[in-house]
């Protein structure tokens, strides 16, 4: 805080540095015009670099039914920051609202689970995105990302020997779905493939270090038909960067094949095994009847790497068998990249494919980037005891969000976090500190940064919540506090700990929150003064070439007597504020936020202030301009005495157009900054 010329006596100077200055008297700047308050402000402009997205998914399989329990995550676009995880309901549904910041354009949807598209982005629109995952009529315009690197090698086509002419059982369209799959398709559940994310998870560990067994030498790859049977292989799931195809051939299992040559009669299931949205149109439950085979029938598999291109099925990067040994790595011991596993629930068989070359430094030996099941009527016609048993998903504290997936695996009581504005990111509140009287602009009397986790349950209730804040910089002298507003009754909180409250200014109520209260007010601290030590000069940390001083993150914790809803509570990171030199009364809030119920309600439309309790319009000066401000990144502000405008070059464009130019004036690129006025650490 740039200290002006006051309109105080001098004796009152001589003692406003030791005790709070009464409500009636206000600090006041000179009249000088600065060059921000040149900004012609529009009126309905609040200086909001954040707003609340609705944010709605819904998850459906092949029948268009609801999956309940399929865990996910969301995270921002471009930053690629975690904003929560969770789970879908028992409508296959879930919705909350996020506060994203203004260079947050798009969202991605991301899951690990076997069966459902991984990576799905979309465009924010009009405050809302809405996520349609599977189904047959799938979100569209979104993008899966592969992670797996899949640059081709020279020597991934050395030993690469083509297959003969293929046949096919019907005829596909353009993105390659099959004029001869079945009418109804299959009804994949959610705890099926929850299952099949515990047998072959993403992500995790290799294949061969999680499921060794899978890949023992006596476990089949291929089936042998024991009776005549109908047999049947159905899409579940595709997570490779290639438009691959599946495809079968039939062999004497006395007299396997040995080179590709000896493969017969080699036909295609799936010519482009991709889903829909994804450089194909498939969807998880599509089912291709491929025969009816007389007993003593054997039956293997094969995958043609990217073949298929355009409408029709080429040679592809190389091609993939159920017998190993006609795959092209010359090392048996990474040769196999077929495995077969029981599904004992349902009686069909998992079929499951690595389609990169396992001697590529790129494969992730996963096993999952194609998967089927393999059906038979009689089901027995297939079975083999040699095939390897599923894995099934555990639920430890039976919540309904699996071990591998709850952040709190053995409390039925909590599952998920979620955070303002990250997972690993902070937020910055810059204050003014002189309301009602204007400051000097520079938006460092007291700089916060912050986050928001909300711990939720499987029913996307909150049960506890963390706020944690580092104070940055104090460019002032007032020894002001730290509070923030729930939309909640007092009542509803059980316990609040770790506020820092040492100065006799907070009354607290039993539970830990500021008595006199009409909703839920958490105090982290009274006097910033208390939780950063002063180093060097009066100001700190926004004097370049000063010593820096650092505070340690301060941690409050808010624990409800019940779960309760988002609405009840209110978006995070709700309604922040201050209190200035330690007069409780004198709180300064973001523009347009509401005072507490222990604000001075007399100083609204003194000095500077304009504000109009009347019409909700709080914290606006005679300009327009605000004396707070929320960040949704780590904020650089700039030094002591220079406007937030000589720092950020934009901010004036943004601001006269009502917030459409420039609306990501924060972020530090090219032409936004002039750094010399910027505070760096």
């Amino acid at each position: 805080m740039y200290k002006k010329i006051l309109l105080y006596s001098l004796s009152l100077i001589g003692i406003s540095s030791c005790l709070p200055i009464p409500d009636n008297l206000v600090e006041s700047s000179t009249d000088v015009t600065s060059e921000i308050e040149k900004i012609k402000v529009p009126e309905s402009f609040d200086f909001k670099t954040s707003s609340v997205t609705t944010i709605k998914i819904k998850v459906l399989n092949g029948q268009d039914k609801p999956m309940s329990n399929i865990p996910f995550s969301i995270v921002t676009e471009p930053d690629g920051e975690i904003l929560f995880k969770a789970i879908t309901n028992s409508s296959g549904y879930f919705e909350t609202q996020k506060q994203l910041g203004n260079h947050v354009e798009k969202l991605s949807f991301k899951t690990d689970l076997i069966g459902i598209p991984g990576n799905i982005t979309m465009k924010i629109e009009n405050k809302e995105v809405f996520f349609t995952i599977g189904g047959t009529k799938p979100t569209t315009g979104f993008v899966i990302e592969e992670d797996e690197t899949r640059a081709l090698r020279v020597g991934d086509f050395s030993g690469v020997t083509a297959l003969p002419t293929l046949k096919t059982l019907g005829t596909w369209n353009s993105s390659g779905v099959p004029s001869y799959l079945l009418p109804v398709n299959d009804n994949i559940s959610s705890s099926f493939l929850l299952d099949i994310s515990t047998s072959l998870p993403e992500g995790a560990k290799p294949l061969p270090v999680t499921h060794p067994e899978y890949l023992q030498a006596n476990r089949p790859t291929t089936l042998t038909v024991k009776e005549r049977a109908d047999v049947w292989v159905t899409f579940v799931h595709e997570g490779a960067g290639y438009k691959n195809t599946l495809g079968f051939y039939t062999f004497d299992a006395q007299n396997p094949p040995t080179t590709t040559a000896q493969v017969t009669n080699p036909t295609i299931i799936f010519p482009n095994i991709s889903y829909a949205g994804s450089g194909g149109g498939l969807v998880s439950g599509n089912k291709v009847k491929i025969g009816t085979f007389d007993a003593g029938t054997s039956i293997g598999f094969f995958l043609l790497s990217n073949a298929y291109s355009g409408t029709t099925v080429g040679s592809g990067y190389y091609p993939l068998f159920s017998h190993s040994n006609l795959n092209p790595e010359t090392n048996t011991n990474i040769n196999r990249h077929f495995i077969l596993l029981d599904d004992s629930k349902s009686n069909n068989i998992l079929l499951s494919v690595e389609d990169i070359r396992r001697d590529n430094a790129g494969c992730d030996n996963d096993f999952n980037d194609a998967v089927f099941t393999v059906s038979s009527n009689p089901v027995v016609a297939i079975q083999d005891p040699n095939i390897p048993k599923m894995d099934t998903n555990v639920d430890t504290d039976g919540d309904g969000a699996g071990d591998t997936r709850d952040e709190f695996p053995n409390d039925p009581e909590r599952a998920f976090r979620s955070y303002t504005p990250s997972k690993t990111a902070f937020s910055t509140l810059i204050f003014e500190d002189l309301w009602p009287a204007k400051g000097d602009y520079d938006f460092n009397d007291l700089v916060i940064d912050y986050q928001i986790e909300e711990v939720y349950n499987t029913q996307n209730k909150i049960v506890d919540i963390y706020q944690r804040s580092v104070i940055k910089a104090v460019g002032a002298s007032y020894k002001n506090g730290f509070g923030f507003q729930l939309n909640a009754s007092p009542s509803l909180i059980k316990k609040v700990t770790g506020s820092v409250l040492r100065n006799n200014i907070i009354t607290l109520n039993a539970n830990g929150t500021e008595a006199g209260q009409n909703k839920a007010v958490i105090i982290p601290f009274d006097n910033v003064f208390d939780n950063i030590k002063r180093v060097g000069s009066e100001y700190l940390n926004t004097v370049q070439n000063q010593p820096y001083s650092k505070a340690d993150t301060l941690v409050v914790k808010i624990e409800l007597n019940s779960p309760q809803t988002q609405s009840t509570i209110g978006v995070a990171p709700y309604n922040q504020f201050i209190f200035t030199n330690q007069v409780r009364g004198r709180e300064v809030h973001l523009q347009n936020y509401p005072p507490t119920s222990l604000a001075n309600m007399s100083l609204f439309g003194t000095s500077h202030d304009k504000s109009n309790p009347v019409t909700n319009t709080y914290y606006k000066n005679f300009k327009n301009l605000p004396w707070a401000m929320q960040v949704p990144t780590s904020f650089e502000y700039t030094v002591e005495k220079q406007e937030i405008t000589s720092g950020y070059l934009n901010f004036r464009a943004w601001a006269e157009s009502g917030g459409t130019l420039f609306n990501d004036w924060y972020l530090p690129k090219p032409n936004y900054r002039n750094t010399s006025k910027i505070f760096i650490k």
